[in-house]
């Protein structure tokens, strides 16, 4: 062997600092997924379009009040509030869009013509 002036560190604390760093990955992992798995809130509704019927349908809310969205008829639409008042609605393979929430008489939430009716989670 030969001497190179350099120590080299003792197999114990090359092991010891490859698991910290195993670790910290591990934990940061974690984190980057605990949003992936919170649970998501589903609430039964009805929802409609403009002025067609009342459907059945379900609020998928993943954040309260930031991030949800509604079901029905074969449909999906996303919505993401900023927390400053913005909403914006995501239709099916559209991209997102502001939309004004208003509560309409028969007591139901609505974003641009699209309603919704029963115990919303609001906060």
């Amino acid at each position: 062997m030969q001497a190179t002036g350099a120590s080299q560190p003792c197999l114990g604390a090359r092991l010891a600092r490859a698991g910290m760093v195993a670790v910290l990955i591990a934990m940061a992992g974690t984190a980057l997924l605990a949003p992936a798995l919170a649970q998501v809130q589903r609430v039964p509704l009805r929802c409609r379009l403009a002025d067609g019927p009342w459907l059945p349908c379900v609020m998928s809310v993943e954040a309260v009040g930031e991030r949800w969205r509604l079901r029905f008829d074969n449909t999906q639409l996303s919505f993401r509030h900023d927390g400053k008042g913005v909403v914006e609605m995501q239709r099916p393979a559209g991209s997102w869009e502001t939309v004004k929430a208003r509560w309409s008489e028969d007591q139901a939430l609505c974003w641009d013509g699209i309603c919704a009716q029963g115990d919303i989670p609001l906060d």
